[in-house]
């Protein structure tokens, strides 16, 4: 005998296994109204489509049966809760005990379907109810030791409203515009034209319920690259079943196939893939036991960002490519996680982030710590797309240069005395130069359109931004500021739509280099661009050279309430070499 207690108890029996409302007609209550709803719901489909676990909750008919009678049950329960109190927890005690599987996805199930029953359930029983179940998921998700398991709960528990999440709050127009720039820099042959950013062989370390793979697809023509493989990894089963009917219509050019390995422990073979892609998983890779000593006030913990284990997923991805292969990270900063929200799932999604959740705070940490020590690394770009007024999502891109990798290359002749002494045409590294240099110009008019368009106003926003002027070419319209005494002919306040400062950082001191920054401002327009590009490391003789980091850290960062970052990219000057161009591109904007 299995008594809910209250309105069920002496009729009720089991036949052939089942439990049995009674036979016995009785009146249509709200409360019988709900149970004839829950019934009809029950046989068939109970908690939405069956899963592939082993979970009784979707073992057979008969359990399908059980849990939708239960959930009848419960709603005499809950009709009575102002009264009895003790009743509606009686109820649920019940209910997950018959389902036989207290697992954060579950009990999930049984809110969304307290929630739906709006029309027969009071406000205060339905807030009981998704109360009580709350603290049993977070009690469960706090007694959780392996953060995997939390993350496959997590994905597995938002599987069925991730795509809409993602696509209200814009991370998925972000992450399109990205991809559009990338596809840019692909066709523009920025890095090595010969080993493309993007390959015919990828990996997605995380593909999620793969939306990346689509944007790329959508985005990627039949000309730029009429068949790609794809190995998608992704440990949410549920993730990875959505990502397969998202990309069916894709299987004419897209080869799928999967995988579903933890990153920290995960081998993709050696040399397998042109391009290995990590998006959106960065601040979620986590050491365990670095998280239980997070909670030992005796322990002596390390960064709180986790970066060691975060670099060690970095270099298998790199174990992973091939030579000159390329990886391609995309996360968003600030990383952030949003205030307490107040429906259910949100809540939920919010708690398990935070079980996990270890960002790595500043996009500099993340360029010259983590990939700084990743063995082979080239940066190749940097490339921004606004989520919101707050957020940004950010496209980094590094190859694995072969050169770098086993230290094989060497400093470029700085002159033609050097070059000769060399036994290298001079004529052959001014050309180099030059093709290397207009290159990144053309680059950045190809990544600009795609960060132009994700600075429009939305929902009613009015920006600072939306008088961006398109980037243009040097020789078109622009004051190219390669000799300061160019600065002598901007007199009048701005009037220039672009400005490129061109290898003069090298040969300045600082206080200088700062007031040539504050010269071409005031020169600039409203909304135009200013282009960094020099030489790095630094020619020889270079009277005062300022290290790529401090380009944002120190210099730009003086004039940030005036100018906002939109991306820099590099362009090897010659293989073999270890010189190459680099360019930092900035809008100016109003003051706030």
């Amino acid at each position: 005998m299995f008594q809910l207690g209250g309105n069920i108890g002496k009729n009720d029996m089991r036949r052939d296994g089942i439990l049995a409302l009674p036979d016995k007609p009785e009146k249509k209550s709200g409360g019988g109204r709900l149970r004839d709803a829950l019934k009809r719901r029950a046989f068939g489909k109970t908690l939405g489509e069956p899963r592939r676990d082993t979970s009784p909750f979707s073992q057979s008919p008969e359990h399908q049966q059980d849990v939708g009678l239960l959930f009848a049950s419960m709603a005499d329960e809950y009709e009575k809760v102002a009264r009895r109190e003790e009743r509606h927890q009686m109820a649920l005690d019940s209910i997950i005990s018959a389902i036989g599987d207290e697992s954060v996805h579950n009990l999930f199930q049984i809110i969304q379907h307290v929630e739906e029953q709006a029309d027969y359930l009071s406000p205060q029983a339905r807030k009981m109810a998704v109360e009580d179940l709350l603290k049993r998921i977070f009690k469960r998700i706090e007694a959780e030791e392996d953060p995997v398991r939390v993350i496959t709960n997590l994905f597995e528990t938002w599987a069925p409203t991730y795509d809409q999440h993602m696509a209200d709050t814009g991370h998925d127009a972000a992450v399109n515009a990205l991809m559009k720039q990338a596809i840019e820099l692909r066709r523009m042959g920025l890095g090595n034209a010969s080993n493309p950013i993007i390959g015919k062989n990828i990996l997605e370390m995380s593909g999620g319920t793969g939306t990346v793979i689509k944007l790329l697809c959508d985005n990627l023509t039949l000309l730029d690259e009429p068949l790609i493989r794809v190995t998608l990894n992704d440990l949410s089963p549920a993730m990875a079943d959505i990502a397969k009917r998202k990309l069916a219509c894709f299987s004419h050019r897209c080869k799928l196939g999967g995988e579903q390995q933890d990153l920290r422990k995960a081998r993709f073979g050696l040399g397998a893939y042109d391009t290995a892609i990590l998006s959106q998983t960065l601040h979620l890779i986590t050491d365990p036991e670095l998280l239980h000593a997070e909670g030992d006030p005796d322990a002596v913990a390390e960064s709180p960002d986790h970066r060691h284990i975060k670099r060690k997923v970095i270099e298998k991805a790199f174990e992973a490519l091939t030579l000159d292969g390329h990886f391609i990270m995309i996360d968003e900063w600030p990383a952030k996680l949003s205030d307490q929200p107040d429906r259910p799932m949100e809540r939920i999604i919010h708690r398990m982030f935070h079980e996990t959740f270890r960002p790595i705070v500043d996009r500099s940490i993340f360029r010259d710590n983590v990939m700084q020590n990743v063995k082979g690394a080239r940066f190749v770009a940097e490339l921004k797309a606004r989520i919101d007024g707050k957020h940004s999502m950010y496209m980094i891109i590094y190859r694995k240069d072969r050169d770098k990798l086993y230290n094989t290359e060497r400093p470029l002749p700085y002159d033609s005395k050097e070059a000769r002494e060399r036994g290298i045409g001079w004529g052959k590294v001014e050309k180099a130069r030059k093709d290397a240099m207009d290159t990144i110009v053309k680059c950045c008019t190809g990544i600009d359109r795609h960060f132009i368009q994700t600075y429009r106003p939305v929902n009613g926003e009015r920006a600072k931004w939306t008088d961006f002027i398109p980037f243009s070419l040097p020789w078109e319209s622009p004051l190219s500021v390669n000799n300061p005494s160019n600065l002598q002919m901007s007199r009048e306040k701005s009037q220039f739509d672009t400005i490129v400062i061109s290898e003069r950082l090298h040969q300045m001191a600082e206080r200088p280099r700062r007031d040539m920054i504050g010269k071409v401002l005031k020169s600039l327009k409203i909304g135009g661009a200013i282009l960094i590009v020099d030489e790095w490391p630094p020619p020889a003789g270079s009277l005062g050279p300022i290290r790529k980091r401090d380009i944002r850290n120190v210099l730009m960062e003086q004039f940030q309430k005036r100018v906002i970052f939109e991306g820099s990219m590099r362009q090897t000057i010659m293989h073999g070499y270890s010189s190459g161009y680099y360019g930092y591109l900035f809008r100016k904007i109003k003051c706030v």
